[in-house]
């Protein structure tokens, strides 16, 4: 397929992805990382649509090895733009059925353990917020930023076990800020 734009040129070709043997393609380039060698264009390009190549395997355990491989890349940005790329495409045409197995086959992984730990960190300053916003109707601004910008897990459980016996907005800045003195 041919399009022409004034000077610029495009000419694309179409792939069938479920005509290409994606175990082959699959052994060539895991047999490329895991001796350490630099993937090409090409192998880079398969990566991303090796998901979708034909394979013996049922979808679902395609995808789960296809990942677990972007996971034995040595770069972390690298490994994020692979996931990011797949998850793109099988969002677009695969429907419920690609985000069920992708949903699968991140929650273990680093990207997904990440995830998880941000919306701990997430749920547990909501439930704080919720609490004190019911409890005293507004907080100053300070004691709302201070609790957003709090990461660390203990100091959040810490807070949300203490919150239920404060009566005021004094105590809870007492409780919230001489944590954080500490901590700096």
């Amino acid at each position: 397929m041919e399009k022409s734009f004034g000077s610029v040129h495009y000419e694309a070709q179409m792939l069938d992805l479920a005509g290409i043997d994606g175990e082959k393609i699959y052994d060539e380039i895991s047999q490329k990382i895991c001796s350490g060698c630099p993937l090409d264009g090409r192998d880079k390009l398969s990566l991303v649509f090796l998901p979708f190549m034909k394979h013996s395997l049922p979808f679902e355990e395609a995808l789960s090895k296809v990942l677990l491989l972007i996971e034995a890349l040595n770069e972390e940005e690298e490994r994020l733009v692979y996931l990011t790329v797949i998850t793109e495409i099988a969002s677009r045409f695969t429907g419920n059925q690609g985000l069920e197995a992708l949903k699968e086959c991140l929650m273990d992984s680093e990207v997904g353990l990440r995830i998880k730990e941000v919306g701990v960190k997430e749920g547990m300053q909501n439930s704080l917020l919720t609490i004190l916003l019911h409890k005293f109707d507004s907080l100053p601004d300070n004691l709302y930023y201070a609790i957003t910008n709090q990461q660390n897990e203990n100091i959040l459980m810490e807070w949300l076990g203490k919150v239920s016996g404060i009566n005021g907005i004094d105590k809870l800045e007492k409780m919230v800020f001489s944590r954080n003195r500490i901590k700096e």
